[in-house]
């Protein structure tokens, strides 16, 4: 995470019933700024600007979170100008769209995430002691907004 609420309970939840179904798979857990910074690492991406992971929420805001500052909590903007000023010049990657106006190409990596990379990265023991972990917690950065289903008379 972060993530749609349903999403990932739905993840979590199939994980967890394919390990109680199958005690010998190993159940490897791995958060979106990790995937991030070893997409970086992995792309030999180097930059002296903040690093800002931006992550879709499918509403009218995204998620973001620091990737240059280490334990840095995720966070919600609206739009870029909701940013501090600090962030004028920041290097982002996500899957969360940028408006064009304010990011040139150079400044916007987006793409989603791709879980053939994970698959494959995470059979190397380097990779999994650097990004991946035991905890597979799924983060929610706000409360889920559920609604009631209408009624039908």
């Amino acid at each position: 995470g972060p993530g749609g609420f349903t999403g990932l309970r739905i993840g979590v939840a199939f994980a967890v019933g394919l390990t109680a179904g199958a005690p010998h798979v190993k159940l490897w857990g791995m958060a979106t700024d990790a995937y991030w910074l070893s997409q970086l690492s992995h792309r030999k991406v180097a930059s002296d600007r903040p690093l800002i992971c931006a992550v879709d929420t499918r509403r009218d805001d995204f998620y973001w979170k620091d990737l240059s500052a280490l334990e840095t909590d995720w966070l919600i903007a609206a739009s870029v100008d909701d940013l501090p000023a600090a962030y004028a010049d920041a290097l982002f990657v996500g899957n969360a769209p940028m408006p064009r106006d304010h990011l040139d190409d150079t400044q916007h990596w987006c793409e989603e995430i791709n879980t053939a990379y994970v698959a494959q990265a995470s059979l190397d023991p380097s990779y999994r002691s650097a990004y991946l972990a035991d905890d597979t917690t799924p983060l929610y950065v706000r409360a889920p907004a559920i609604s009631k289903a209408n009624r039908v008379s």
